[in-house]
């Protein structure tokens, strides 16, 4: 190594690591148009300023999704209603055009090998199912499937348990396939103060 190279290379040990940097979307205060891309937080007063803004910020963000989620409960509600009147109606005129298609089968297939019958607003008939099983006792079924030894009967779904896998490693030093040990780190929190419900807002 040459003298120059040495002394970059104790430079390089001596500087200060750089301060690191944010990327920040184009921005301009809603509050403050001087606060914009670009602009600086310099002494605790304005830091305690752009807590306030997180904070009225955090408010506004609950404030607005509650009246949306309220907005779509009673759209939701309306939907409800007129979903179950148009149910109502499928209900009524599938009931009478059953029982009306039962009644008169042999007359409307007339002996054709054609089980169904064509208007201009649908078609009625009858299609053949295959005998299949249906359950009608969850609990019963499942309790006969935990004694069987064919697998193949039933699923099992896998999931993994984060609280227990973190005790199995901290026990056994085991760090399973598909996972990796993150080290333990400081990470920067912002806790604003918390408005939530201190707003009012026009709806």
């Amino acid at each position: 190594m040459n003298p120059n190279e040495l002394i970059d290379a104790i430079d390089s040990i001596a500087r200060p690591a750089a301060t690191p940097t944010y990327s920040q979307p184009e921005y301009i205060d809603d509050e403050d148009s001087t606060v914009r891309t670009g602009w600086q937080i310099q002494n605790k007063s304005t830091a305690d300023w752009a807590l306030s803004r997180v904070a009225m910020a955090k408010a506004n963000i609950a404030d607005i999704e509650a009246q949306r989620d309220e907005h779509i409960r009673r759209t939701n509600e309306r939907a409800d209603k007129l979903i179950e009147a148009e149910r109502r109606t499928v209900g009524f005129m599938e009931a009478h055009l059953g029982k009306w298609a039962t009644e008169n089968r042999d007359a409307l297939l007339q002996g054709s090998t054609k089980k169904s019958l064509s208007f201009v607003h649908g078609s009625i008939g009858w299609r053949r199912r295959e005998g299949r099983l249906v359950v009608v006792d969850e609990a019963a079924l499942k309790a006969w499937l935990t004694e069987q030894d064919d697998v193949t009967l039933f699923r099992v779904s896998v999931s993994p348990d984060m609280k227990n896998l973190q005790a199995h490693y901290k026990a056994t030093g085991t760090i399973p396939p598909g996972t990796e040990f993150v080290v333990a780190q400081e990470k920067l929190f912002i806790e604003p103060i918390n408005l939530t419900g201190t707003l009012t807002r026009k709806p």
